[in-house]
């Protein structure tokens, strides 16, 4: 991969009343967000009666759909810097 894909993505966190910024590279926010979805996904899955909570259903198609686009968006981001 190109050094260019590991550009920085700030995010705010507070540390004794003053936001202080954490720097993350785009991979890793990227895995980061997969790992959080599949574990989701799992949590949802492993429910033994889809019967007793029909929201289920559309929660675990919903997390697949987000699986999905985020792993396009991933290879788009791969194709653009690498280029």
């Amino acid at each position: 991969m190109s050094g260019e894909f590991e550009e920085k993505i700030e995010t705010r966190t507070k540390s004794k009343g003053k936001p202080s910024t954490k720097t993350i590279t785009l991979r890793q926010a990227i895995a980061n967000r997969k790992n959080f979805l599949w574990k989701q996904w799992a949590d949802i899955n492993n429910f033994l009666d889809f019967s007793k909570k029909p929201e289920l259903k559309v929660a675990l198609s919903n997390i697949q759909n987000q699986i999905e686009k985020l792993a396009k968006d991933e290879e788009n981001l791969q194709l653009e810097f690498s280029s």
